[in-house]
Formats: C-alpha cells, sequence, structure tokens
C-alpha cells in the first residue's frame, strides 16, 4: 500500500472543518493514520507524477489534489481503492478504481 503524501494534509483539513471533531480529535486521527506505517510516496520529488496528475485533473474534472491519488495508482500500475463516491462518480469507470464498499476482505 503507497499513498500520496498529501493524505495527511487533506485528512487532517477535513476532519478540522468536521464539527465533531475538535483539535485533539484530528491529531489523535492524523496520528493514527502515520502509526499504521502505509509507505508515502513525496509528490515533489517527481515532475512526470505531477504532470500526469494535472493532466488526469482537467480530463477527469477533478481537483490536482485527487488526481495525485490517480496519478500514483497509474504509475505504480495498482488500485486505487477509495471511500470517496462522488470522487467515483465524477471520474467514471477507470480500471484501476476501486471503491471501498466494494473490496471484499
Amino acid at each position: 500500500m503507497v499513498i500520496p503524501d498529501l493524505l495527511y494534509y487533506e485528512l487532517a483539513n477535513a476532519l478540522r472543518y468536521n464539527p465533531a471533531f475538535n483539535p485533539k480529535d484530528v491529531d489523535m486521527a492524523v496520528e493514527s493514520v502515520f502509526k499504521l506505517g502505509i509507505e508515502t510516496k513525496d509528490m515533489t520529488t517527481s515532475y512526470g507524477l505531477i504532470k500526469t496528475a494535472i493532466t488526469l485533473s482537467f480530463k477527469m474534472d477533478v481537483t490536482v489534489y485527487d488526481a495525485c491519488f490517480l496519478a500514483l495508482a497509474q504509475e505504480l500500475e495498482a488500485v486505487l481503492i477509495t471511500a470517496d463516491y462522488s470522487f467515483c462518480r465524477k471520474v467514471g469507470t477507470i480500471k484501476f478504481l476501486q471503491k471501498l464498499s466494494d473490496l471484499k476482505i
């Protein structure tokens, strides 16, 4: 499992704007994801990844932030698993995209 390093910023920001979370809750949530030991990819070390993300963001009409996840999955030839179902609807049927709810464990 590999994630773009910006996941931590996006997670913290999303939880920060959730009225159910206070600063301590957000900190604990982000820390718990860090403790999972998931490999992260620094998106700023590869112009090719950012270039692909920009292209995908225009093609799919999504944010560059969201397109970074697509670009990384595409580069790694990996499956992108997401619980962002509005994102799934927006990008359509991409062969390497899978909804979390469809994951068979």
